[in-house]
């Protein structure tokens, strides 16, 4: 009846495995009797750029003919790795009060949901700090890579 989906989201796109999965569901007897919900996770801190994968699913539960259970979406997980497990049990607690949420309501829509996701806009000036970061963090990726080329680099310009 409650068909729940969770996998990583990357860069807004949906793993090659899930796309081949509901491929296969589309060859089922689904029907609005069935619900597809989805939990996604992903590293892009804002959730309004991951808003085009929701929409998507939201068409993609319509084509295969059962309802539309909406969509707990969470980013930000770039540095989830190598914490220690005091702070891995902070950053499981909030998933446990949505599934709680899921438990009572059988969906994943209202005010909690939203709250959830995080910011779904970036002022200016924060954009400017992550763009430092990230280009501070792919400098040193670089460099431990032994890459020669330079991140400004633009090849195809000409």
């Amino acid at each position: 009846e409650n068909i729940m989906v969770v996998f990583p989201l990357y860069a807004e796109l949906l793993p090659g495995s899930m796309l081949e999965f509901f491929e296969y569901l589309s060859n089922t007897k689904l029907s609005t009797n069935n619900k597809m919900s989805f939990v996604l996770h992903s590293g892009n801190l804002i959730a309004g750029i991951r808003g085009c994968c929701k929409q998507y699913l939201k068409e993609l539960t319509k084509s295969l003919g059962c309802d539309f259970g909406g969509v707990l979406i969470r980013g930000n997980s770039f540095f989830y790795y190598n914490i220690s497990k005091e702070k891995a049990d902070e950053l499981v607690e909030p998933y446990a009060e949505m599934g709680k949420y899921f438990g009572k309501h059988k969906c994943f829509f209202g005010n909690e949901i939203e709250a959830f996701a995080g910011p779904t806009k970036i002022e200016k000036s924060e954009s400017r700090v992550i763009n430092r970061i990230c280009k501070i963090l792919m400098t040193e990726f670089g460099e431990k890579a032994n890459c020669t080329i330079p991140l400004n680099d633009r090849p195809y310009e000409e």
